[in-house]
């Protein structure tokens, strides 16, 4: 499993490699374990971070060439730190050690490269290709200016990459549902104030907004079938994603009714409502929709994930979008483009 972040919404820069390493899981979504991770720096900025499973024993230059190369490239970073997760001693040495030669290959320069395992780190020399000293215990977050980011927009990094997957697990609890989405296709779908009525419900951030679990089914039933209109879908999408779409370039009929309906997001949580608020209300409708419905919400979810700079949903999103509907245009285009770690270029409105 190979996973790509594309470049933090906002500038983070890590003055050593000990904060790069509390910063992480903060960009990944959750802690990385047993893995090889690539992050492209320049001047301590944080750019691109490519997360890879150790590579089977013997393969491992030719398995993370692979994966890696395209994306590597692209980016064409001055360096690269290289760490390798592990659970036992050494696990990680052949395959960050190959990473190092891989980088090389690119002419990119390899930094470190470090070893993380029980909460400490651990310098490599690559020189005789072994673990130095004893150890660094890893920082805390709260130690590290750079988390900070992530705190103040209400971000805490999962256990694992299992738990972000589980974020958009499906309950299964959906009979009564699937009447009222039989109901309401009968009548052509819902009209455009009721679909604007559903949306301004799910996507309530406010204090004391019922949980999206607690909606009507007429209500989740009506936001689900409204996005099968691809115009109404991405005046959603490009009111969430301020910039990633020229707002003047959706629908009309569609423009004004969102906008009163759907609050725009900012970066500042002390400023009014982020995305990673209105994402968390979109992750919790897509585990109460049924399949097919939930694929044109995972989208939404795919790509304001993207948008955010968090690779590990956008994959997970696209994931599960993907294995109801394979020939999914958005969502193939969004796998794409974190196979080959490419950001988001803001468009102008």
């Amino acid at each position: 499993m190979t996973s790509t972040s594309p470049n933090p919404p906002t500038v983070l820069r890590a003055h050593t490699p000990a904060e790069l390493l509390a910063l992480l899981p903060y960009q990944f979504g959750y802690q990385p374990e047993r893995s090889i991770v690539i992050t492209c720096v320049d001047g301590g900025r944080a750019g691109l971070m490519a997360r890879v499973d150790l590579p089977p024993e013997g393969v491992e230059a030719h398995h993370l060439r692979t994966v890696l190369r395209s994306a590597l490239l692209r980016e064409d970073p001055p360096a690269a730190l290289v760490i390798g997760y592990e659970n036992t001693t050494d696990e990680a040495l052949p395959g960050v050690l190959a990473a190092a030669h891989v980088l090389e290959e690119l002419g990119i320069t390899p930094v470190g490269p470090l070893i993380v395992r029980d909460d400490h780190w651990f310098s490599v020399d690559l020189l005789d290709g072994e673990v130095c000293g004893v150890g660094e215990p890893l920082p805390e977050p709260a130690d590290v200016p750079a988390v900070a980011a992530f705190v103040g927009r209400g971000v805490s990094p999962l256990a694992t990459r299992a738990e972000v997957a589980a974020q958009l697990a499906p309950t299964g609890t959906w009979s009564c549902l699937l009447v009222e989405l039989d109901l309401l296709r009968e009548c052509g779908g819902p009209s455009t104030p009721e679909a604007a009525s559903a949306w301004a419900e799910v996507l309530d951030t406010s204090d004391g907004a019922p949980e999206v679990g607690d909606l009507g089914d007429r209500t989740l039933a009506a936001a689900a079938l409204s996005l099968t209109d691809t115009p109404w879908r991405d005046t959603i999408l490009a009111r969430i994603c301020v910039g990633s779409m020229s707002w003047e370039a959706t629908d009309p009929r569609f423009r004004e009714v969102v906008a009163a309906a759907i609050p725009r997001p900012v970066r500042d949580p002390q400023e009014g409502v982020t995305l990673m608020a209105l994402r968390t209300r979109l992750c919790a409708l897509a585990r109460i929709l049924p399949d097919p419905v939930v694929v044109e919400v995972l989208a939404l979810i795919a790509h304001s994930a993207w948008w955010d700079g968090d690779g590990t949903m956008a994959r997970v999103a696209c994931d599960r979008a993907l294995v109801i509907d394979p020939d999914h245009s958005m969502c193939g285009l969004l796998i794409r483009l974190l196979d080959h770690g490419v950001g988001p270029e803001p468009s102008p409105g």
